[in-house]
């Protein structure tokens, strides 16, 4: 029961960080190359803009301490059932937390196997503004839901991503099936496996040291130039978190599979559609949309 609850809010702060997300991105399409109205405040627009993005950094916490408070309960699902476990194996000598089996709706297609984010080169700018004028030229109500739950064919049956009911090739199906997979491998399983080799086995030296930020919960975390990496939790101080930050200058290979992520994520994204749909013709240069990275 407690597990159906999680999974119904976090889908509900999901779907309101995407309208937060959306109402933002045309508010800023609105101001970028439109001529100043007569009697517009603009400071006032601005300002009514800094909040849109506040609430959308708030509703990111929220739905990342859900995400994990979900990875928390399906990980203790899992010891419990290996603590029952024949050979007498105690679920405390081990940690059976596998995200494929933990998420079998995130699973990877066919088998296929894993990349390595940290072999990855990042993107350069270029290629970078490139992929997002794609994603532009995209349906702005395109999510990835049918990528990362359900099998190809439901895939192909959805009409947002193939709205042509195109039928694929043998050779093109084995081509998306990779695809698909390695998104759910870059947008879902990678970031787990990030935190549970990288992220979690610094909270306790780092929480030891106080090497953290206090910030009311109710405001959200501060915004910080340059940090890509962080996690928080409750502080001891009712109505407050902790936010610790993994600077890029301390931790290179952390920093270097999140931006991987990102970048490669939203990469399969636009490549799924364009197999399906063909080519895309990008569009011109503006704000980045819902899936960019």
């Amino acid at each position: 029961m407690r597990l159906s609850l999680i999974v119904a809010v976090l889908l509900v702060l999901n779907i309101l960080l995407l309208g937060a997300n959306a109402l933002l991105l045309r508010s800023l399409e609105r101001l970028a190359g439109a001529k100043r109205p007569p009697g517009v405040d603009m400071a006032a627009v601005r300002a009514a803009c800094d909040r849109l993005a506040a609430e959308r950094a708030r509703l990111e916490d929220r739905c990342d301490r859900l995400e994990r408070l979900l990875f928390s309960v399906q990980r203790k699902s899992l010891k419990e059932k290996a603590g029952k476990k024949k050979d007498g194996v105690s679920a405390a000598q081990e940690d059976p937390f596998d995200p494929n089996e933990a998420f079998a709706q995130v699973a990877l297609v066919g088998g296929l196997g894993r990349p390595d984010p940290l072999q990855i080169p990042v993107m350069t700018e270029d290629e970078l503004q490139l992929l997002r004028a794609k994603r532009k030229a995209m349906p702005l109500e395109l999510t990835d839901g049918a990528l990362l739950q359900g099998d190809l064919d439901s895939l192909l049956e959805n009409r947002l991503w193939n709205p042509n009911g195109r039928a694929l090739s043998s050779a093109e199906r084995l081509a998306l099936a990779k695809l698909v997979s390695e998104y759910r491998y870059f947008r879902k399983i990678s970031p787990i496996e990030r935190f549970r080799k990288g992220i979690r086995p610094q909270i306790e030296r780092l929480r030891e040291a106080g090497a953290f930020i206090e910030y009311p919960q109710d405001q959200g975390p501060p915004l910080l130039e340059g940090l890509r990496v962080s996690y928080s939790e409750p502080s001891e101080r009712p109505g407050y978190r902790r936010l610790y930050c993994f600077w890029p200058e301390d931790y290179p290979e952390l920093n270097h599979q999140e931006q991987i992520e990102g970048e490669r994520s939203l990469e399969r994204f636009v490549q799924i559609y364009e197999l399906i749909n063909g080519p895309l013709v990008p569009a011109e240069p503006g704000p980045p949309q819902a899936g960019d990275s």
